[in-house]
């Protein structure tokens, strides 16, 4: 797969929205501009990925999306995740324990590619990459409830506790917010920027905590992103999580917090396993 990032209007103008704030009454399509002017970038912290624990996924999974599902009553300590995954004509989405046993999959058309994927109350919404479609869903049974069309491509998708709102990736170095209902186009987060240089190929995405955690497309990187600035503040060298697919395109993506946790679970492509990760001093 080759995959080209896609550059958003230049007539969008930027948005400074810190975390926590509402943005629901922003209008569709537009977006609104809070900043009172750029903020210089501090130097990232570097951190490296500590394993606690590794579990089975399933090693034909082309993962673009991974999120801890919200803990139901009757799991127990037992943590369930969603995994999207792509490649036309092999595209599904399904949910399974952290242990690696399947409770739900749905297989989606195969001329869409899939990609990220977030859990939103009752409903996911699931990304694909270059059709315009997003697929709602039930979130138990992952049965099709409708579908939404956007322009540009879609990569990576999360849905945020502080504000309520859906959180979006196309390839650029700009995140876009989503409303979690609709998929209404909410406007956009900062660019994203390291040492003021732009940070492109953002791909799937976490925004369980008060940073947001991206993949780097093709990189063995994650970064942590200031929603209110756009600044990296942290860099994750994720080097060291090598699983020798032995597929080239087979690169580090899937980020999901364990909520009320300091734990990660990281993953690729056709990885088949799922690494139980705290994030700590590089060196």
């Amino acid at each position: 797969m080759i995959r080209f990032p896609l550059r958003l209007a230049a007539a969008a103008a930027a948005a400074a929205l810190a975390a926590g704030c509402s943005v629901s009454d922003a209008p569709d399509h537009t977006t609104t501009d809070t900043s009172s002017g750029p903020v210089a970038d501090t130097a990232p912290t570097d951190l490296r990925a500590e394993v606690i624990s590794t579990h089975r996924m399933d090693p034909d999974s082309f993962t673009q999306g991974l999120t801890v599902v919200p803990a139901d009553t009757a799991d127990g300590d037992r943590i369930r995740i969603l995994v999207s995954t792509g490649l036309r004509g092999a595209s599904r989405i399904y949910t399974a324990w952290l242990d690696g046993d399947e409770i739900v999959s749905a297989d989606i058309d195969d001329s869409l590619f899939g990609e990220g994927s977030a859990v939103s109350g009752p409903f996911i919404w699931q990304l694909t990459w270059t059709s315009g479609v997003v697929i709602k869903r039930d979130a138990h049974t992952l049965a099709e409830l409708g579908r939404q069309h956007i322009a540009g491509e879609g990569w990576g998708l999360c849905y945020n506790d502080a504000t309520g709102m859906l959180i979006q990736s196309d390839g650029s170095n700009r995140l876009r917010l989503r409303d979690p209902h609709t998929f209404a186009d909410k406007g956009l987060l900062p660019p994203v920027t390291d040492g003021g240089a732009p940070v492109d190929n953002l791909n799937e995405l976490d925004c369980g905590g008060e940073v947001i955690w991206a993949n780097v497309w093709q990189q063995p990187l994650l970064v942590g992103i200031d929603p209110a600035t756009g600044h990296v503040i942290h860099r994750v060298d994720l080097s060291a999580l090598d699983p020798q697919t032995g597929h080239r395109d087979d690169v580090a993506n899937g980020i999901a917090r364990i909520p009320h946790t300091d734990r990660y679970l990281v993953t690729g492509k056709r990885w088949g396993v799922i690494y139980q990760v705290r994030f700590v001093p590089a060196g």
